[in-house]
């Protein structure tokens, strides 16, 4: 009897674990830094055009970084009222 109590709860223990150690892996992710951004960036322009460089890619990205940061300040700033 106390041997399958014992293994109820050590079961219930290493479930309960799983579950917690689970949760915590999507609330921890930070996000991107900027050099991981263009990083992926120029992957994905690479891979859709094999023909691109990386100088290339690089150009395509910076522009694509800089527009993102642009719109981003448009939306925050408020109109000045007089």
């Amino acid at each position: 009897m106390n041997r399958i109590l014992t293994s109820i709860a050590i079961t219930g223990l290493v479930l309960a674990g799983a579950q917690a150690f689970a949760a915590g892996d999507s609330m921890s992710q930070a996000p991107m830094t900027h050099k991981q951004m263009m990083k992926d960036c120029m992957t994905k322009q690479m891979a859709s055009d094999s023909g691109m460089s990386h100088k290339d890619a690089m150009k395509a990205c910076k522009e694509k970084m800089k527009m993102r940061k642009d719109s981003m300040g448009t939306e925050n700033s408020t109109p000045d009222q007089h």
